[in-house]
């Protein structure tokens, strides 16, 4: 899994805490495509990092919060200060 596109998706998600978002929405924020996206979200969720719920067509996404979680957080962190 590209490290990356999960700091993309968790610093994005990090970012909106309280407010879930659908995969589209984690995409056009992060600048990834929704392929990109959608397997990291699948990738999280298998890591217990995010809460996936489907409402209606869409899927929507939340941090599930646990040590795990902030260790995740703690690396789009770092990868967000690289980038300034």
């Amino acid at each position: 899994m590209n490290v990356k596109f999960i700091a993309k998706v968790v610093g994005e998600i990090e970012k909106h805490i309280g407010k879930p978002l659908t995969i589209l929405q984690i995409s056009k924020k992060s600048g990834i495509s929704y392929n990109a996206a959608y397997r990291t979200v699948q990738f999280l969720e298998k890591e217990k990092v995010v809460q996936i719920e489907k409402v209606g067509p869409s899927t929507v996404v939340r941090l599930n919060y646990s040590p795990r979680t902030q260790g995740f957080i703690a690396i789009a962190q770092s990868y967000e200060n690289e980038e300034e």
